[in-house]
């Protein structure tokens, strides 16, 4: 999600031959975000970092053979913290994503997750307006984690939309 935002924002500015974004990091203009940005603000001046609740899903298998715990680990370290100031940052990326997505002029793939709790799926489907001539493929049983979901079916439909794209199979 965040490096679909960077991506936007690089493809906005830098020519590009295509571009994917699985589950890309954008709201929909009018949607609301999770916090507001004064009590952000506000907050990050006091407290840089609030504890959430994580909890490791063996559902979810990491394909990196040499690194075995990974989600265990990250998740400890990442998914167990909302950084604040680095929230605001995010946030601020997002919105200039949103802003500079019509600039984008290369082929453009956007992949979109049906039971994505992170990012949802309002975002996805302005961007593939917001992008012409873009493609927008939504796996509909697919959650965040599109490319090692738990529902390996979900999985291969978006692994299948991205080697099909990329002209590496059907269509």
């Amino acid at each position: 999600s965040m490096g679909g935002t960077l991506s936007i924002l690089t493809a906005s500015k830098v020519p590009v031959d295509k571009l994917i974004l699985a589950a890309p990091g954008v709201y929909a203009p009018g949607t609301k975000k999770p916090m507001p940005v004064g009590l952000l603000k506000v907050l990050s001046k006091v407290k840089r970092r609030i504890r959430t609740k994580w909890q490791s899903d063996p559902g979810y298998i990491m394909y990196y053979e040499d690194a075995p715990g990974d989600d265990e680990y990250l998740g400890a370290e990442y998914w167990s913290w909302l950084y604040l100031p680095q929230l605001l940052d995010l946030m601020g990326l997002m919105d200039d994503a949103q802003a500079t997505a019509p600039d984008i002029t290369c082929p453009t793939l956007i992949i979109g997750a049906g039971k994505d709790t992170v990012m949802g799926t309002a975002g996805p489907k302005y961007l593939s307006e917001a992008i012409k001539g873009s493609r927008y493929v939504e796996v509909g049983n697919a959650t965040h984690y599109l490319f090692y979901d738990k529902d390996k079916d979900a999985e291969e439909e978006a692994v299948g939309a991205v080697l099909a794209f990329c002209g590496e199979r059907g269509a």
